[in-house]
């Protein structure tokens, strides 16, 4: 998951610390997001990456969900991510 976290770090130029905190600004909160979107879809469980990041695991799933359904606010982050 650090991997994944340096990688969301800097492709939404929002600091690991940030993603990893608990702060409510918009870029961190979506960046976050996208790395719970991610962590996911790499096969980690939702309560390791909760624990990572420190959300509920209910928190993560509406998070990945989140990105999801908001996917082309998400795309070209997903798309420099999976490259």
């Amino acid at each position: 998951m650090h991997i994944i976290l340096e990688e969301v770090s800097k492709v939404t130029g929002v600091s690991k610390e940030l993603i990893k905190s608990r702060i409510r600004m918009q870029e961190a909160a979506d960046a976050r997001m996208l790395f719970c979107y991610m962590a996911r879809k790499e096969g980690y469980l939702q309560r390791e990456i909760g624990d990572f990041v420190g959300l509920g695991h209910s928190r993560v799933s509406v998070a990945y969900y989140d990105v999801k359904l908001r996917k082309e606010k998400f795309l070209p982050l997903i798309g420099k991510l999976s490259g």
